[in-house]
C-alpha cells in the first residue's frame, strides 16, 4: 500500500513541477488582497503555502504563492481549480497577482498532507486515487484546450 501511496504522492509533485520555497523578506503584503499572511505550512509544487487570515470575514484560509516568471498557468491553476468539484479538493477563494507572485486564496484544510497520512483502508486510498486522476484528467483537458486555441489562432 505504501507504494501505491507514495507513487500517487510523486505523481502529485510531478504535475505541479517545483518552484522552490519563498524567502520571508519577499513575501508580498497582500492586505490590500484582503489577506495577511500568518506562517508557513508547506512548499514545493508549484510554491509555497501558507496559513492566512482573510481580513474581511476574519476566517483562516490558505495562501498558494507563486513566483510570476514561474508559472504562467497559475491563473489558469486557480480557474480550473475553482470549477472542481470533489470532497478531497479544496475549494478557491480568490487569486490575484502582487507585484512578482501570483497567489490564489483556498479553503484551509485540517489534516496532515497526503505523504504522512497513514490510510486506514483500501477505500480511503481508492478515493484519493479518484481525486488525483480527476486532477490529471482537467489539466489534460486544459492542455488540450490551449493546443486548440494556440492552432486557431495561427489560422488566417
Amino acid at each position: 500500500m505504501t507504494d501505491i501511496l507514495k507513487a500517487l504522492a510523486a505523481e502529485l509533485d510531478e504535475m505541479g513541477g517545483r518552484a522552490g520555497a519563498i524567502d520571508t523578506d519577499e513575501l508580498p503584503d497582500l492586505t490590500s488582497d484582503d489577506f495577511r499572511l500568518i506562517s508557513p505550512i508547506g512548499g514545493g509544487g508549484m510554491g509555497s503555502v501558507y496559513m492566512a487570515e482573510q481580513i474581511s470575514l476574519g476566517r483562516r484560509v490558505a495562501v498558494k504563492l507563486v513566483r510570476s516568471a514561474a508559472s504562467a498557468d497559475a491563473p489558469d491553476e486557480a480557474r480550473m481549480v475553482a470549477h472542481l468539484h470533489h470532497p478531497n479538493i479544496v475549494h478557491v477563494y480568490a487569486a490575484g497577482r502582487s507585484g512578482d507572485f501570483l497567489w490564489m486564496a483556498m479553503e484551509l484544510a485540517d489534516g496532515e498532507s497526503a505523504e504522512r497520512h497513514a490510510f486506514r483502508s483500501a477505500d480511503e486510498i481508492a478515493r484519493f486515487g479518484i481525486a488525483v486522476e480527476e486532477i490529471r484528467k482537467t489539466r489534460e483537458r486544459r492542455a488540450h484546450s490551449m493546443k486548440t486555441r494556440r492552432w486557431r489562432e495561427r489560422l488566417p
